[in-house]
């Protein structure tokens, strides 16, 4: 079993739909399952819940071989705490929730914007983070650095 979390935004729905077309059992950690109808169709089993729900999280991980934390406040506007509360805080949980399992793999999705807008080329792993202050920016620093 796999975990998706972000199975109702962009990347999410893309990841959980290519795993269950290749066959993987997949369980997504969704705040309202009604918008994740058409994978649960597919087969995907749902898990009402969030970052920030600790008995969910952990009804989610359970039993699960690996997870792709896709789920993320991803926004040019918004309240600090928000930001901090998916990208940051959040990360934090669904480890915690990980923390005695026996995961085979955990894949963190980030974004070059930990770089700080990067406005060069060659960037990798290795570069440092650059945090500009901005809320989106700062909070998946954070959420990285946790990871």
């Amino acid at each position: 079993m796999i975990l998706v979390t972000g199975a109702t935004g962009f990347l999410g729905s893309h990841v959980a739909e290519a795993l269950l077309a290749r066959g993987d059992r997949v369980r997504l950690l969704v705040r309202r399952p009604a918008a994740a109808r058409w994978l649960a169709d597919r087969g995907a089993e749902c898990v009402a819940g969030d970052l920030s729900s600790t008995d969910p999280l952990a009804a989610a991980v359970r039993g699960c071989r690996a997870v792709i934390h896709c789920a993320a406040l991803a926004s040019d506007w918004g309240a600090w705490d928000a930001f901090q509360a998916a990208n940051g805080i959040g990360v934090a949980n669904l480890l915690s929730a990980c923390s005695g399992t026996s995961l085979d793999r955990f894949v963190h999705i980030s974004t070059v914007d930990v770089y700080g807008y990067p406005d060069r080329d060659g960037l990798d792993e290795s570069t440092p983070y650059r945090d500009r202050g901005f809320p989106y920016n700062s909070t998946k620093i954070a959420g990285e650095t946790v990871v």
